[in-house]
């Protein structure tokens, strides 16, 4: 399983989420494909356009809770003090794809930025 983790500035559109989604897949080496899934951080429960990005590509968005992000704080390979400040890890996107990828789970792809969101690519127990 590969999920996309995903951070962003609010008011981002779907587009922009979808593009940053792109990216991600093909820095991790898996152009032209999706995710099995998109995860972020409960705190972005009210950002339309990352729901909206997964209806447009029928994917589940998973919404991580705060104790889960920390669980997996140290594998992260960014550390940002603007993202710890505004989401309470050091990369939200990075947190989001690890922890919704469960155990065992390995980054394909630490977090980049597109624009004003940010997306990281994670894959379930080590294998594709």
């Amino acid at each position: 399983m590969i999920v996309a983790g995903l951070g962003c500035r609010r008011g981002v559109s779907a587009n922009d989420v979808l593009a940053a989604v792109e990216a991600g897949m093909t820095r991790a080496g898996l152009s032209g494909t999706m995710p099995d899934m998109l995860a972020t951080g409960t705190m972005k429960r009210d950002e339309r356009a990352i729901g909206e990005a997964g209806a447009r590509i029928e994917r589940t968005v998973v919404l991580v809770d705060g104790p889960a992000l920390a669980a997996v704080e140290p594998a992260l390979v960014t550390r940002s003090a603007a993202s710890r400040k505004a989401s309470g890890s050091s990369s939200l996107a990075e947190a989001a794809a690890l922890a919704a990828a469960g155990p065992g789970a390995k980054l394909l792809a630490p977090r980049t930025i597109f624009g004003a969101v940010t997306c990281a690519v994670a894959q379930a127990g080590g294998r594709r």
